[in-house]
């Protein structure tokens, strides 16, 4: 049976929070693979201290990597050579960086299992000459067994994961979205151990109306995730997409609306090649899911591909959480680039640039540094892209765990729980 989400009627607002949740919430104390794809191999090969991969290095053979019972490390990442991309794990504070796949391949979106043992991954079918996965090419959900030392592709054929995000509801379902036999891309669950890619076991978790469905991110053990849905806005003579961000629970079959997609955004000017979607991007929750951190479009600074990115935090209203149906459950939403974030980044020439931040991963789970903030710092020029993994700690000190001129994408908090309080 599928069960889709219902929308959501009344609303009501909650207090101010915090200022630690800008930074990511507070604690009390301050087998064979599919035939249709090839295998590849997992393992980590001993402790690597550097500061990660060059620009314009050409893969390394890592050669025969050793089994592990579970991903090390705090967080993962993609790193991004001339051949393509591998995934890394880390330590917060850069130190035992481990590869986890051998062989490189277009790998994005991801995340680590409640068991640790696995990973879910979005794998385009091509890349770009830089090894970055091309944006255009269809992609598919993949699991990565790190004990086995094997992978497999995991979505149904006719399913293209090409749009952006996955994770997992819980140590047996993963969540992704998909555009599957041409309709709208949609936010499903699938059992992750079944290699038949049958879409009859498809449970889908968004209504089949409206705009497609993006950067999905559930909250593991529970039926609650966070998704970007687009609409369109039109002003000045043209359209754009427009994304908004928000937040439902599978289980209750609800949803709500939690920003707007700031619809007075409608400048092109800001893009510099590729879809002009001018939204709210990837969202992700806090660690007690008082509010939510993503990126989001914004006028006034240096154009880029897709338009220029800040980070935003905008807080959540619990009872979106209590099984009341409300149709805006967020308020106050923050700037939080140039206020407490350094936009400077280096750039691949050796300079420096306003740059733009993506993909923010506020601390969660046991493995993040409370208060923690992480995020990509990018930047364009006629020199290249560069692309680096930052952390910032509540104190307002960051820190760069890949090299700041390298081309690291796509990081991810191992997460193993939230602080989840009160009754649904």
């Amino acid at each position: 049976m599928i069960r889709v989400l219902a929308p959501l009627r009344a609303g009501r607002w909650l207090p101010a929070l915090l200022m630690c949740l800008a930074m990511g919430g507070c604690d009390d104390d301050g087998g064979d693979t599919a035939d249709s794809a090839p295998t590849a191999d997992m393992g980590p090969d001993g402790e690597d201290r550097g500061p990660g991969p060059e620009t314009d290095a050409e893969p390394a053979d890592l050669g025969p990597l050793p089994s592990l019972e579970a991903v090390p490390g705090d967080l993962t990442y993609i790193a991004y050579e001339s051949g393509g991309g591998r995934i890394y794990s880390v330590q917060a504070d850069g130190d035992l960086r481990r590869p986890i796949t051998r062989d490189p391949a277009p790998w994005t979106d991801h995340a680590v299992g409640p068991d640790p043992r696995f990973i879910a991954a979005l794998r385009h079918t091509a890349a770009l000459a830089d090894g970055r996965p091309d944006p255009g090419a269809p992609a598919e959900v993949w699991i990565i067994d790190v004990r086995e030392q094997r992978s497999y592709p995991l979505s149904p054929p006719g399913c293209d994961a090409a749009i952006g995000g996955v994770g997992w509801q819980n140590d047996a379902l993963v969540m992704f979205a998909a555009a599957c036999d041409g309709a709208p891309s949609q936010a499903w669950l699938y059992p992750f151990d079944d290699e038949s890619r049958d879409a009859g076991l498809l449970l889908q978790a968004t209504l089949g109306e409206g705009g497609a469905v993006r950067d999905v991110f559930p909250i593991v053990n529970t039926s609650f995730f966070t998704f970007t849905r687009s609409s369109q806005a039109c002003g000045g003579g043209s359209c754009v997409d427009k994304p908004a961000v928000f937040l439902g629970d599978y289980e209750l079959g609800i949803a709500c609306r939690v920003t707007d997609g700031d619809p007075e955004m409608t400048d092109t000017s800001t893009v510099d090649g590729g879809e002009p979607i001018l939204g709210d991007h990837d969202p992700a929750f806090t660690r007690d899911l008082g509010a939510i951190v993503f990126s989001r479009n914004v006028a006034g600074k240096p154009a880029g591909p897709g338009g220029h990115f800040d980070l935003w935090r905008v807080q959540v209203d619990p009872a979106a959480f209590g099984g009341r149906p409300v149709e805006i459950c967020g308020q106050n939403a923050v700037n939080l680039s140039g206020d407490t974030v350094d936009e400077r980044y280096l750039t691949a020439d050796g300079g420096e640039a306003v740059g733009h931040e993506r993909l923010p991963q506020p601390a969660a789970g046991s493995r993040a540094p409370a208060g923690g903030l992480m995020w990509v710092g990018q930047t364009f020029g006629p020199a290249g892209p560069t692309s680096a993994i930052w952390i910032q700690s509540l104190d307002g000190a960051r820190r760069a765990v890949t090299s700041p001129s390298g081309r690291a994408d796509h990081p991810r908090w191992i997460i193993d729980d939230y602080m989840l309080t009160g009754e649904r």
